[in-house]
């Protein structure tokens, strides 16, 4: 519950909308959510109603740990062991490699090979990367232990990590990076001002590479498995494969080298910046300033879906200043008085890429979960980036890693109420509890709710 305005009462309908939107389109046994949800009143709906991998996929199910739609996770989890399936003949046949791969779309068939069309959307192989990425993140919420987690996670992100390390060669500069690579869906203008998409290590692959890595040598610590050939071919090119990069201006660099100008430079992607969000390692301040550069460049305008990976991302940053425009733009109408198409929101609540897209009304439940709760930095951090349309309310039933269940009230940004309930035995234990400068230490002895003092 939001109040104080008729837009903060509407984005909290948006976000139980989402909700219930995510539940009924992505359940066990059916394929999950498409770029239109699960039904179209077209024969040929747009972009066929099938899978964007690039963002889309992942978007429409950020939403099913934090927000605690498990049954969405699930039926993510089902895709992808089918994607799985068809991944490993089209890697060995179009790569000659080991592991998976998915390129930019796919269908409830589990397409799994390039689609013909423009180079900077159709020649992207990292899909197995981002959904097994997708699939470990949400399994922190589930309050499982970190074992059994790993043993569950262990042998699909070694698949997607073999499949990348067979991408790698070594560039000019000493370092690893992939290749082909694009930046999804953007390009970059050569000396003579043409557009091109393609380059190598683009700033997407490093992140994607290096998380999966990472996920997957923490899982073999634990495992005992720290002595497989692919970990520690992972460990090895972890050191070589750089991290984000920062460009003479500021800004954290999306291609493979500086001074690149971008084809579209309020292009809707932002995919280079995925190392902050949804991304799970901490970055180093820098490396936030340098994300914080790229946005500003970017703009708030964008389509849907896009004003909500940026509010995310102005969340993860703790920027609440920052946070409130793409929420405002998101509640918009989309079809205003003149006649034309902008993001926003159509009649019916749907939201606008133009046209409908699901993610944008998956992905703000997200996106405002994200400004109430962040788990990621190894402590339960409240109301890191409140603005103020979100300055009063309530929520229930939030998740928090490892698996907390975190019910909360506040009122002009400050914390007024707060109750945390472990759901799992991998939740149990002492846990830090962060709201703006101040900290208390919660212990969880069973999975009974404990009522925390405010302020803490």
């Amino acid at each position: 519950q939001l109040s104080g305005s008729a837009e903060a009462e509407l984005l909290a309908t948006s976000f139980t909308y989402g909700r219930y939107l995510l539940a009924s389109a992505s359940r066990p046994g059916l394929p999950p959510a498409t770029l239109q949800g699960l039904w179209n009143a077209q024969l040929e709906a747009p972009w066929s109603s099938n899978y964007t991998v690039n963002i889309n996929l992942e978007m429409n199910h950020w939403a099913a740990g934090i927000a605690h739609v498990p049954a969405a996770a699930a039926a993510l989890d089902q895709y992808v062991a089918m994607l799985r399936e068809s991944g490993r003949e089209t890697a060995h046949r179009l790569y000659g490699a080991d592991g998976w791969v998915v390129h930019h779309n796919s269908d409830p068939w589990g397409y799994t090979d390039p689609v013909r069309g423009e180079p900077s959307w159709a020649t992207w192989p990292m899909g197995g990367l981002w959904l097994e990425r997708e699939l470990t993140s949400l399994a922190g919420f589930s309050g499982r232990s970190a074992e059994e987690i790993a043993r569950e996670r262990f042998p699909a992100v070694r698949e997607a990590v073999a499949f990348a390390l067979g991408l790698l060669h070594e560039s000019a500069d000493g370092h690893l990076a992939t290749f082909p690579s694009t930046s999804p869906e953007n390009r970059w203008l050569t000396a003579d001002g043409t557009a091109v998409s393609l380059t190598e290590g683009a700033g997407m692959d490093r992140w994607l590479l290096r998380e999966n890595a990472r996920q997957l040598l923490d899982a073999a610590a634990l495992l005992d498995r720290t002595q497989d050939p692919v970990v520690q071919r992972a460990a090895s090119a972890l050191e070589l494969v750089p991290g984000p990069r920062i460009g003479a201006d500021g800004r954290a660099l999306e291609w493979h080298r500086d001074g690149l100008e971008e084809a579209e430079p309020h292009h809707r992607h932002v995919s280079h910046l995925g190392f902050l969000y949804p991304g799970e390692d901490v970055p180093e301040p820098r490396h936030e300033q340098a994300a914080a550069r790229a946005l500003e460049a970017r703009g708030d305008e964008a389509s849907g879906w896009s004003l909500v990976w940026k509010a995310a991302l102005w969340a993860r940053l703790r920027r609440a200043d920052r946070a409130q425009s793409p929420p405002e733009l998101y509640l918009r109408p989309a079809e205003p008085a003149d006649g034309t198409e902008r993001s926003g929101l159509y009649p019916n609540l749907f939201s606008a890429h133009p046209p409908f897209q699901i993610d944008g009304n998956l992905g703000i439940v997200a996106a405002l979960a994200e400004c109430l709760l962040q788990s990621h930095r190894g402590e339960i951090e409240l109301l890191p980036a409140v603005p103020p349309l979100l300055a009063e309310g309530s929520v229930r039933g939030l998740r928090a890693r490892p698996g907390i269940a975190v019910d909360m009230a506040w009122k002009g940004g400050a914390l007024t109420a707060l109750t945390l309930r472990a759901t799992g035995p991998g939740a149990l234990g002492t846990h830090r509890v962060r709201c703006g400068e101040a900290t208390v230490e919660v212990e969880l002895t069973d999975r009974q709710p404990v009522e925390v003092p405010c302020p803490i």
